[in-house]
């Protein structure tokens, strides 16, 4: 091998060997490695998840919690 500038030795991320700077590549994480240990960055980590609708259709206001006895007006009504 003839001398290149800039062709020096590294030690890639993945396997932890020393390689030449020439036989290296950058991958879509950021780390050094061999030419053959490179893939692509999967296709799923780029969805972007939708908005959702979360309201409630037909909402009404919270009632109170009221628990009746009896039916006389003297009889005991108890709220929660």
């Amino acid at each position: 091998m003839s001398y290149l500038s800039g062709n020096h030795w590294i030690i890639s991320d993945i396997s932890g060997q020393k390689i030449r700077r020439s036989q290296a590549v950058k991958d879509w994480r950021g780390l050094i490695m061999e030419k053959d240990n490179w893939s692509e960055k999967h296709p799923q980590l780029d969805i972007k998840p939708r908005a959702e609708d979360i309201s409630v259709q037909d909402a009404r206001p919270r009632q109170s919690d009221t628990w009746a006895a009896g039916q006389g007006p003297n009889d005991t009504k108890i709220e929660f």
